[in-house]
């Protein structure tokens, strides 16, 4: 769907730092280089999912996921890594080429999909906000808006 190369991958993941990315989500706390919480990906008490910044890196020592910021967005938005891509592309202000059949292709696979369970009622998806970093909104809201809120 987009046209994505290595150098594209690259400057998205240099872009969007995996402690913010990652703490949106999971409440860390510092342990020496690392950053430690609770893992998204199962329950547990005594944290076991750990970040490493300087490797951009994730691992869960309880049920073993682990990855990138790319891998990370997709397991816990539930997207496929063009839509990851996409996504961290925007939340950084970096703009993917597409062309007119690529768009009219996603249109057709957004229509299609059925809503997540992290989606409203509306099938709005949950999904980062440009405006604020590190934070998640409803598509289309703004972030200075509160999600479930009417306008």
């Amino acid at each position: 769907m987009y046209r994505h190369g290595d150098e594209l991958k690259q400057r998205v993941r240099e872009a969007n730092d995996i402690v913010e990315i990652v703490g949106a989500t999971v409440q860390l706390k510092k342990a020496g280089k690392s950053y430690k919480g609770l893992c998204p990906f199962h329950d547990e008490k005594t944290p076991s999912f750990i970040v490493n910044p300087d490797r951009q890196t994730f691992k869960c020592f309880g049920c073993g996921e682990g990855g990138d910021v790319f891998t990370f967005v997709e397991k816990t938005e539930r997207v496929d890594f063009k839509e990851a891509l996409a996504l961290l592309a925007e939340r950084a202000g970096i703009e993917m080429t597409t062309s007119r059949e690529d768009n009219e292709a996603a249109a057709r696979a957004r229509a299609t999909r059925a809503p997540l369970s992290r989606a409203d009622p509306g099938g709005a998806v949950l999904r980062f906000a440009p405006q604020e970093p590190g934070r998640f909104a409803r598509a289309g809201v703004p972030a200075t808006q509160e999600p479930g809120r009417a306008i």
